[in-house]
């Protein structure tokens, strides 16, 4: 009896990105984020993880008593916080905050294969 040769699905993530970024899905990133870092996000125009996978999210700037941007370097302040995107193929997003190494799955976000 011949036995047909099958290739098993790959079980290692693929760097994925978000096919339609629904306020929803959003939501729930910007959830993740804010425990992953400790400090409040909020994302806005569905831009976030469209065209990559990667989020990279920078410190806020300092302000003057007037609310006006310093000018100058920067000195201790935090570091930048990057997110990645990544699935299974058919399944769902996962995104991990790299420095933490915080994972969540995405379950309101459509994802695909990032080309």
């Amino acid at each position: 009896m011949l036995a047909a040769c099958t290739t098993p699905a790959p079980t290692v993530p693929v760097p994925a990105r978000i096919a339609t970024p629904t306020p929803i899905c959003l939501e729930q990133l910007a959830q993740f984020a804010t425990q992953a870092t400790g400090r409040k996000v909020s994302l806005g125009a569905g831009t976030s993880f469209a065209d990559t996978d990667q989020l990279v999210l920078e410190p806020p700037m300092p302000r003057g008593p007037d609310g006006r941007p310093l000018d100058g370097r920067r000195i201790g302040g935090p570091e930048s916080e990057v997110f990645r995107l990544t699935m299974l193929p058919g399944g769902p997003c996962t995104v991990t905050h790299e420095r933490t190494r915080l994972q969540a799955p995405l379950a309101a976000c459509s994802c695909v294969p990032k080309p």
